[in-house]
């Protein structure tokens, strides 16, 4: 996650001329198309908890929105942004995403406490949601749950953007 403008600036100090920097980063919250990821979901609530909470902390989770401006601001050339959408678990049809979606199941799982615990339970006064550990258990068994719900058609944005050094 590049936060800030200052990150992005160092960049071209570090590439020869000519050189590519490629950035990728997840989108949050998650979403879904077809509206099965509803507000009703644990999967829902956490993203968008998690979302809401990287914001107190001034940490964006959906910096990569910026990506093309910051590196443009910072002098880079033939910006180019791929987009791709993440399922959550194997419920695409297609081979490729299905997959994409049964790793990203095992990584979600295997991720969930760690990307979860300080930011839920950090007090309100320090940027964090201030939730009990029970409460965060609570949810988190509802996400897992859902995670493995393929009628949840849920998916992360991914971005994936490449930009060119000026020759000099």
């Amino acid at each position: 996650m590049l936060q800030n403008n200052s990150e992005v600036l160092t960049i071209p100090s570090n590439l020869n001329p000519g050189g590519v920097i490629e950035l990728q980063d997840i989108i949050y919250p998650m979403c879904s198309d077809d509206g099965t990821l509803t507000q009703e979901t644990a999967l829902k609530q956490w993203s968008d908890q998690l979302n809401e909470a990287f914001k107190n902390i001034g940490r964006s989770i959906d910096s990569a929105n910026l990506y093309p401006q910051q590196l443009a601001e910072a002098g880079f050339v033939d910006i180019e942004v791929v987009r791709e959408k993440w399922p959550t678990n194997k419920w695409p049809r297609d081979k490729r995403y299905k997959q994409i979606g049964i790793w990203n199941t095992e990584n979600i799982l295997n991720a969930l406490g760690a990307l979860s615990l300080a930011i839920f339970t950090r007090p309100k006064a320090e940027g964090g949601l201030g939730w009990s550990i029970a409460e965060l258990e609570l949810l988190l068994a509802g996400v897992r749950k859902d995670l493995r719900d393929t009628s949840i058609h849920a998916y992360w944005q991914i971005h994936a953007v490449t930009a060119r050094k000026p020759e000099e």
